[in-house]
């Protein structure tokens, strides 16, 4: 089995157990290293639903900002977002921590499953806060600043950048991690990232063409 921890400097770039969830924005290499090496697992199954809720929000959001009267209301919607996204982001992320597992054999990876569901745990933490930006743009949706179109404009368009934003830091984390636990090249780890969704996409358009 490869190395757990092909990286770790004398003094862990400063990461402890109290500074986790700043270290994984400045230091993703080192946090994942560490977190690996303690085995901190507890807190995984929280981020999968915490991703898969600001996965779910972010969907409503974007339906409202192009359809201002969708027949369903935004309080409703949300409350189907967040029981959704919940079950939703376990599923989607426990099968893909396993997806990211079985094509990483396949490239000649040996990192475990648990190795991958930490790693893409923690990876999601920078995506989990778009949460926080996605409430601006749910007061413009719910019609807070009506009066003042082009600040409700402004705040829409910064929101929108900033999950763009979050979600590349969260992809690039993801890959580091692969890096990490599978002794990779960069080329070779994002396609262990990338491949997965395309043998599912693969798969469903394959089941689909005998309908």
């Amino acid at each position: 089995m490869h190395e757990v921890l092909p990286y770790s400097p004398p003094d862990n770039d400063g990461v402890n157990k109290t500074n986790l969830l700043r270290k994984i924005w400045s230091k993703p290499r080192a946090t994942l290293a560490y977190v690996l090496d303690k085995h901190i697992d507890e807190h995984v199954s929280l981020f999968f639903v915490l991703g898969g809720i600001a996965r779910a929000v972010a969907r409503v959001t974007a339906q409202y900002s192009s359809q201002p009267t969708h027949k369903m209301g935004l309080s409703t919607s949300l409350i189907l977002a967040i029981i959704g996204g919940s079950i939703s982001g376990i599923v989607t992320y426990i099968g893909y921590s396993w997806g990211l597992s079985l094509i990483g054999g396949w490239l000649g990876g040996r990192a475990t499953n648990d190795q991958f569901k930490i790693v893409l745990g923690w990876a999601l933490v920078p995506s989990i806060t778009t949460l926080v930006f996605l409430f601006p743009a749910l007061c413009v949706l719910n019609g807070e600043f009506t009066s003042t179109p082009l600040l409700a404009d402004t705040l829409l368009a910064s929101c929108g950048l900033a999950q763009i934003g979050l979600g590349i830091w969260s992809s690039v984390i993801l890959i580091k991690g692969v890096i990490l636990i599978q002794n990779f090249s960069i080329g070779r780890a994002m396609a262990n990232v990338l491949l997965p969704g395309a043998v599912l996409i693969g798969l469903i358009l394959l089941i689909a063409s005998f309908w």
